[in-house]
């Protein structure tokens, strides 16, 4: 009996052996590749944002029948509100981004680094919640202040 479970312990270590993947690192030339990839997508979601953004707005001139440019008023004024918010999106963000920093290098010593650092990712990410939802309320207003400007530019 002891043989039998002797024998399938190291045949199923054998086999896990044989079967399993190896564990490696991205090479120099796969790490480049990889930056590539990502800031070529970043570049085509940057660009698709702006098509969209064009497209909303020759369609709400459309919708509108605006031919007085009230439209383009009201989006370029929520804009210019959106972006009051961002510089306080920003600094909460970077405090995010320097606690971080700070758990980070604690977790070299830690027991357990591996879980050390995903706590502290986990900190960060909540953190960059509250940044977000720290803002929501005046974006809030600044929509609810675009609808009533769109309101305003009706022409039937």
């Amino acid at each position: 009996m002891i043989r039998r479970i002797t024998l399938a312990a190291v045949t199923g270590a054998l086999c896990a052996a044989l079967l399993a993947d190896t564990a490696s690192a991205y090479t120099r030339r796969e790490a480049i590749c990889v930056k590539g990839a990502r800031s070529r997508a970043k570049l085509a979601i940057r660009d698709c944002r702006d098509q969209a953004a064009d497209k909303l707005a020759t369609d709400l001139s459309a919708c509108l029948n605006d031919t007085n440019g009230c439209v383009s008023g009201c989006l370029t004024d929520q804009a210019t509100c959106q972006a009051l918010q961002k510089p306080a999106l920003d600094t909460c963000r970077d405090g995010c981004k320097a606690d971080n920093a700070v758990a980070n290098d604690g977790c070299g010593n830690a027991a357990d680094p591996v879980k050390c650092v995903a706590d502290a990712q986990f900190v960060l990410f909540t953190c960059n919640q509250g940044c977000a939802a720290s803002v929501q309320p005046a974006l809030i207003e600044c929509n609810g202040a675009f609808n009533d400007c769109l309101q305003g530019c009706s022409n039937p």
